[in-house]
């Protein structure tokens, strides 16, 4: 799907995932570096993880390397006028961690969503959406990061990065 959101409305694309397990962490808005990255993807993180309590999962802790990846891929879809999880390259979000340096073991998934800036919205979307909601749920995955850029959301679930 290579649409703008404002021509179309809020966009959503299916969440890609391959995983195993089950982990917790630490609350994100305790972490420096989700302050750091945005009001708006701190509530989001915030309420993530609330949810993922809710559903009897660990909360998934920030990872800056991840969350890097994360803002790049939003910032390229904004740059570039695409929305994917796949880049006009070819590269996955497999790659794209690849690349950024992020390494793991166990699995990783990318939701991706566009047409709001607002976190509650980008989270009850991507729960009403069963690919997406699946990696929220998931309580294999440990760490996360989130890119903004725009109203264009990229959030990268990784397990036990190196």
């Amino acid at each position: 799907m290579h649409r703008r959101p404002g021509q179309y409305g809020l966009l959503m694309t299916a969440a890609l995932a391959l995983s195993t397990g089950c982990g917790d962490g630490l609350l994100p808005p305790e972490d420096e570096a989700v302050v750091n990255a945005g009001p708006e993807v701190v509530e989001f993180a915030s309420q993530m993880n609330a949810h993922r309590q809710s559903e009897g999962c660990g909360v998934l802790t920030w990872h800056d390397g991840v969350a890097a990846v994360a803002q790049s891929h939003s910032q390229d879809m904004v740059d570039r006028g695409f929305f994917s999880h796949t880049n006009p390259e070819g590269d996955s979000p497999w790659d794209r961690l690849g690349d950024g340096g992020v390494t793991w073991s166990g699995g990783a998934g990318e939701n991706i969503a566009a047409g709001t800036s607002d976190p509650a919205t980008v989270l009850n979307l991507w729960l009403n959406s069963s690919g997406h909601r699946a990696n929220i749920e998931n309580c294999g995955f440990t760490h996360h990061g989130v890119g903004l850029v725009s109203g264009y959301w990229t959030h990268v679930f990784v397990t036990n990065p190196d």
